[in-house]
């Protein structure tokens, strides 16, 4: 996948600085299409001047904007988050019979998109081709995922008969369990047979006393 992302960079770098240089104008031709809409639509108002750099625009319907030429803003705000002159400041222009590419910035313009596709990338050989550097192998990376949470410094309570398998090293499978249920060895509570219910029948039962609570206000 990297291989063929290097080969189409390596030809859209050489394609977009070609189409570029065809191109006559000063700015690039996205940007210049949209100033080509805005002239045109830029006759559709009505301006007057404040004898400096500013001015008031108003629309056919009513309603007004303010321009200022030095700050390069008008209170419509797409000329302030576009860098691109807007209809309103279209109008001003060419009031002031000013070129509008000259109002664009930098960045929209030719000579900042052939710095963009200046550098090209050169080709390269196959892997076959490639020098043979005798360095340290990659260690593979472990595929060993860490439980969620802190882990628990408690260890499990173990039974009587895990210490005496660890102590002397015997097995778990040779081991003979007591059940905790009925009380047997050789097997343990879940493989217990009696119920749980006739060892509770048989069990007595203990009666809590009543106790007086006696308060203590008066």
């Amino acid at each position: 996948m990297l291989e063929t992302i290097r080969v189409i960079l390596m030809k859209r770098l050489h394609t977009q600085r070609d189409k570029v240089l065809k191109f006559g104008g000063e700015v690039c031709p996205s940007i210049q299409r949209i100033l080509e809409n805005n002239k045109k639509s830029s006759h559709n108002y009505i301006l007057v001047w404040n004898g400096h750099n500013k001015f008031e625009v108003q629309g056919w319907n009513g309603d007004k904007w303010t321009v200022d030429l030095s700050l390069r803003s008008c209170s419509c705000r797409k000329w302030d988050l576009t860098d691109i002159p807007c209809e309103h400041a279209t109008s001003c222009i060419f009031y002031r019979r000013e070129n509008v590419e000259d109002y664009v910035r930098i960045w929209y313009k030719k000579e900042m998109f052939m710095r963009a596709y200046e550098h090209l990338l050169n080709p390269i050989n196959s892997q076959k081709e490639w020098p043979f550097a005798n360095l340290n192998l990659i260690v593979p990376w472990s595929n060993i995922q860490k439980k969620c949470g802190r882990p628990s410094q408690n260890a499990r309570r173990k039974e009587p008969e895990e210490l005496e398998a660890k102590k002397y090293g015997i097995k778990r499978h040779r081991l003979k369990y007591t059940c905790s249920n009925c009380g047997e060895r050789g097997h343990n509570k879940k493989q217990c047979t009696m119920t749980r219910a006739s060892t509770q029948s048989t069990s007595p039962k203990k009666f809590k006393l009543p106790v007086r609570i006696i308060s203590t206000y008066i």
